[in-house]
């Protein structure tokens, strides 16, 4: 029985027997087989699909490196974690720092592992190669995630540990250790901002992770602030070069995390700032149209830009907002040099094909959305096969077809958020649904996502082309709507972008 499952028929129709070794590969048409490694050594990693021995093969290349091997390690049902497991070469002390920052360089953030450990020996299988399924879990090593950790100082530095600790499914925190080099990422950020809402009584914004990523600096952050303040909607997140700068409109949730990596991957003489939405800080209440929101935009961004040419773009729901400013903006006689819609069409001129065209695009879009939907984690899925199913039943009943309006209706985590949040997301929703955009005359950049929502037939190329009067750029990006501004589809969207700017800017 064994014997016939390791040699199997032929599937090219041969009498010859063909052994499978568990390597996979792809077979050209000119007879060339492509290795694309073990089948056993390819996991998920926040969302992306990673090849552990990529990850050994870079590894190995440090000069301090002797041996290694790189295993998944997943100890509760949140996000599974990277684990380098290393032997130092002759006479190398073992760095865990000088390795992450090694592969930092080499490999993209979501590749990187966020856990070193020094092995004296590897485990081995009979036949000599490393037994993944025998390397022990970081619990069972009980060493330490950074070699020598610098451990908390201060009170604060003590409870940001703890919340460190309990968020990123980690025994132990360096105060230096960056929160997204451990693993951290946008959803897991909001549940550390709420822990820290909650122990210290005040509000520090999420994008504050971006300058003080480390539990030293956010403990200076939080030392500085005293009780809850009320933030400005304009964040720069590159506030640097020569370059004009890029306004950047949140999606529907409000806030700035997804645009992180795009700021930075466009490079040090690009400044980027984002508009984040009022009444994210929990004091302030919401802007309910979009007439205001844009209005409250453009004299936010008007204090360090006073005059055109404007560069505008907006992500999601965002890009209503961003339409919208560069309407007030024309209308103020300032110049608005570029448009840049990130995935999406305003609603009342978004385009659905007829039931053939629905079909076509429902099954070339599902082997994507298939792919994207397994990337998630178990209760990722669970949060969104809820959401899908509550929305499926009140579309079902024409009675309650008009209620898919609460936050939980329209985020897969938002349940998960504190209830000023969710009046937010609320809040941007009407006033989105209540909006009529006009025709707008000048350029627009259209960015769009090639993995759709699986059964969300509509094209944002049909509703920008009747709003863009044809003065319309468009470019595929690949990944998921959320999925474009992370590795590694962001890189071709920041190359894409940057292109675009520079010669828009180059035309003035």
């Amino acid at each position: 029985e064994l014997t016939a499952q390791a040699f199997l028929p032929d599937p090219a129709g041969s009498s010859d027997r063909i052994y499978r070794t568990g390597d996979m590969g792809r077979l050209l048409p000119d007879g060339c087989l492509i290795h694309l490694g073990r089948k056993d050594s390819q996991v998920k990693i926040r969302g992306e699909r990673v090849e552990l021995m990529e990850v050994e093969a870079i590894l190995f290349e440090h000069p301090d490196v002797r041996q290694t091997a790189v295993s998944l390690h997943q100890p509760s049902q949140n996000d599974p974690q990277l684990v380098a497991y290393v032997i130092p070469a002759q006479n190398s002390a073992f760095n865990p720092p000088a390795l992450r920052k090694f592969l930092q360089s080499r490999l993209p953030s979501f590749m990187v592992p966020s856990v070193y450990m020094q092995m004296d020996e590897m485990p081995l299988t009979p036949t000599g190669k490393v037994d993944r399924k025998a390397l022990p879990m970081p619990q069972s090593l009980q060493q330490e995630v950074n070699g020598r950790v610098s451990s908390p100082n201060t009170s604060i530095e003590q409870t940001l540990a703890a919340a460190w600790k309990s968020v990123l499914n980690q025994n132990q925190v360096d105060i230096h250790d960056n929160f997204f080099d451990l693993g951290g990422h946008s959803l897991l950020a909001v549940q550390l901002f709420t822990q820290i809402e909650q122990q210290f009584g005040i509000n520090l914004p999420l994008t504050t992770l971006f300058q003080a990523g480390t539990i030293a600096k956010l403990a200076r952050k939080i030392e500085q602030q005293e009780g809850k303040t009320t933030w400005p909607s304009l964040v720069a997140l590159q506030a640097n070069g020569t370059q004009p700068p890029f306004f950047c409109v949140h999606g529907l949730t409000g806030d700035l995390l997804w645009f992180n990596e795009l700021a930075q991957q466009l490079g040090p003489d690009t400044p980027f700032y984002g508009l984040q939405a009022r009444g994210l800080d929990g004091i302030q209440s919401p802007l309910t149209t979009i007439e205001t929101i844009a209005a409250h935009y453009i004299a936010e961004i008007q204090t360090i830009q006073p005059t055109g040419p404007y560069y505008l773009g907006g992500a999601s729901f965002g890009g209503t907002v961003a339409l919208e400013m560069a309407h007030q903006l024309q209308q103020q006689e300032a110049e608005v040099a570029l448009l840049v819609m990130f995935d999406h069409a305003p609603r009342s001129h978004q385009k659905t094909s007829e039931t053939k065209g629905q079909t076509i695009t429902i099954l070339k879009n599902l082997p994507r959305w298939v792919r994207n939907f397994a990337q998630l984690s178990p209760n990722q899925m669970q949060d969104r096969l809820q959401r899908k199913l509550r929305v499926w039943r009140k579309q079902s009943d024409r009675t309650r077809r008009g209620d898919v309006k609460t936050a939980v209706d329209l985020i897969d985590y938002a349940a998960n958020l504190p209830p000023h949040r969710q009046t937010l997301i609320e809040a941007n929703h009407k006033a989105t649904q209540q909006y009529q955009p006009k025709p707008y005359a000048g350029p627009v950049l259209l960015y769009q996502a090639e993995t759709r929502p699986l059964f969300n037939t509509i094209n944002p190329t049909e509703g920008w082309k009747w709003l863009a009067n044809g003065n319309l750029e468009i470019h595929m990006v690949s990944g998921s709507h959320e999925g474009i501004f992370q590795p590694p589809h962001v890189h071709q969207l920041a190359a894409l972008l940057k292109k675009s700017l520079t010669n828009a800017s180059a035309s003035r």
